[in-house]
């Protein structure tokens, strides 16, 4: 965590050291430090961190691969055709190899 960036040192370490998965919303108003939040928790993390748009959902689900496929050095999976984003995440999650937990963040 860079010196500028304190006050949540308690969140984001409990978010990482638990045992299993999580799901953790990250929400607010505009223009508070979500973003910022995220890559901070990111930082010496293996992670893949996609920013959303707006588009169609088949787009961004493959450019979360490419961004997949560079993470976890796996430059096929950029070109699996996937229909869901579940099925975007079980292919990512087949492939981390580990050790430990990936992050995966959609902002």
């Amino acid at each position: 965590m860079t010196p500028s960036f304190f006050g949540r040192a308690t969140e984001l370490a409990a978010a990482w050291t638990g045992p299993r998965s999580a799901f953790i919303p990250i929400y607010g108003r505009r223009r508070t430090g979500k973003s910022r939040l995220i890559v901070e928790f990111a930082v010496g993390k293996p992670a893949i961190y996609h920013v959303g748009k707006q588009g169609p959902a088949p787009l961004q689900r493959r450019e979360f691969l490419q961004l997949a496929a560079v993470t976890l050095d796996e430059p096929l999976l950029a070109q699996v055709p996937v229909e869901t984003w579940a099925e975007a995440f079980r292919l990512v999650d087949e492939r981390w190899k580990g050790p430990g937990k990936l992050l995966i963040a959609l902002d």
